[in-house]
């Protein structure tokens, strides 16, 4: 599927400064961002409403008005909307929450060349996802509260699994962790055919003792 080149992006962000440097890096992944900057939780709101944004970005320690609260509305409001937390530190007992709560990804603005990287991959999820519901039997008319605490819980005609966001191990019925692979072949009977794709081939080689420089 074709990677949407005009995005309407929703900025969380109080500083003028950031937000250009923001700016400039999703100029570099090559698509159209039309880009507004909110600083309160009225405008957040207002811009939720009026113009739906395909992505939104937000710092984590805004004075008046923090992340959390954000991306809590945010999920409340357009739960599909992939949301990256742009912001100047995060801990790891604070991205695992950030995560926990729906972030689809966080950026270090001291490491800002990540950011057109991960706006892909979250968007690029983000179709897969639509992909997939496009095909996937219709769930039940209720929703099915309490569903991430039961693994592998049936909802409608489809499973639901608890996955790792993280390193995408699957949580099996008593409670334990497994990779994706191990869990599909023993529960489902694929079998993967194990390949390296062109570039993790290319990254092989080259990491190989004795590769040429």
């Amino acid at each position: 599927m074709i990677m949407k080149t005009e995005l309407r992006v929703l900025l969380i962000e109080d500083t003028l400064a950031d937000a250009a440097l923001i700016e400039m890096e999703l100029h570099k992944t090559g698509m159209i961002c039309h880009t507004q900057r909110v600083t309160s939780r009225e405008e957040f709101l207002r811009e939720l409403h009026s113009r739906p944004p395909d992505l939104i970005l937000s710092d984590h320690g805004l004075a008046s008005f923090d992340g959390f609260t954000a991306l809590r509305l945010a999920r409340e409001e357009n739960p599909t909307v992939p949301f990256i937390f742009v912001t100047g530190a995060l801990g790891e007992e604070t991205a695992i929450e950030a995560f926990e709560n729906g972030a689809s990804d966080y950026v270090l603005k001291r490491n800002l060349a990540k950011l057109g990287p991960a706006v892909r991959r979250v968007l690029s999820a983000r179709r897969e996802e639509a992909l997939v519901a496009g095909f996937a039997p219709a769930p039940a008319a209720s929703p099915c509260q309490g569903a991430l605490d039961e693994p592998g819980a049936e909802v409608g005609a489809s499973l639901l699994l608890a996955i790792c966001h993280s390193c995408k191990r699957i949580r099996d019925e008593a409670g334990q962790w497994h990779p994706l692979e191990d869990y599909m072949e023993t529960n489902t009977g694929i079998t993967f055919n194990r390949w390296l794709c062109p570039e993790c081939a290319l990254r092989v080689i080259e990491a190989a003792p004795g590769a040429a420089r």
